[in-house]
């Protein structure tokens, strides 16, 4: 095809889709109602997130949740009879896709020294159940907390990251325990005195209703652009 044959078609609106000119005009939003699971922790006795135990001070509250949507894109190369500079006309097909961050149990405890001595953690023990069931904790936060040394008035902060949520039961109590922690020492540091903490929560999953759109969008893109751009290439 001639090139000035190429210009007439190109500039005649009703053909000049079908040959790749223009891509062709996009398809209308669709609504779309999606429902998401979120899970929440809550002090079954409001106050106890922060207890005290001869001068040291533990604050154990649990990480907030938060409904994300990452959008998943999928595209449609469509028929073309004249290609200009390696672009095809594609449609794009943009998908809400609501996610849960973060994806485990998270606790944040925070440790004050309110003593006039210097506290070794070493020694600590945690254990974490839901229900009659002990769960795991990240190994990496535990050593961490374990290492700490803490001068009068120091205060430490740990991310104390459990099990996944998505294989926990749909309601259930938790308990969260941290053994033997040193809160007095002789003039030799020796531990004189440890004490235990214990927090009780209540862990629930919650449906919530997210309102979204499936849009589309038609483009002119090259084969490594729709690549980038779409999951489905």
């Amino acid at each position: 095809m001639k090139p000035s044959t190429i210009r007439i078609i190109c500039a005649i609106g009703s053909i000049s889709a079908a040959f790749g000119c223009t891509p062709p005009a996009a398809r209308a939003p669709e609504s779309q109602q999606s429902t998401v699971s979120v899970p929440s922790l809550t002090a079954i006795s409001q106050g106890t997130e922060t207890q005290e135990r001869g001068g040291l001070v533990l604050q154990l509250v649990s990480s907030s949740f938060e409904v994300k949507d990452s959008p998943k894109a999928t595209c449609t190369k469509q028929e073309a009879f004249l290609v200009q500079n390696n672009q095809y006309p594609y449609e794009i097909k943009t998908e809400p896709q609501f996610t849960v961050f973060p994806a485990v149990v998270e606790f944040k405890l925070k440790v004050t020294n309110h003593t006039t001595q210097v506290l070794k953690l070493a020694g600590t023990a945690f254990k974490f159940v839901a229900g009659d069931k002990e769960l795991h904790l990240d190994d990496s936060q535990l050593a961490a907390f374990s290492d700490t040394i803490l001068r009068p008035n120091d205060t430490k902060e740990f991310t104390l990251k459990g099990p996944s949520w998505a294989g926990l039961p749909k309601e259930t109590p938790m308990g969260f325990s941290i053994f033997s922690i040193p809160t007095e020492t002789d003039e030799a540091g020796n531990v004189k005195k440890k004490e235990n903490f214990d927090w009780t929560f209540n862990y629930k999953l919650t449906d919530v209703q997210k309102n979204a759109a499936i849009t589309y969008e038609s483009v002119k893109m090259t084969s490594a652009e729709a690549q980038s751009r779409c999951e489905n290439i």
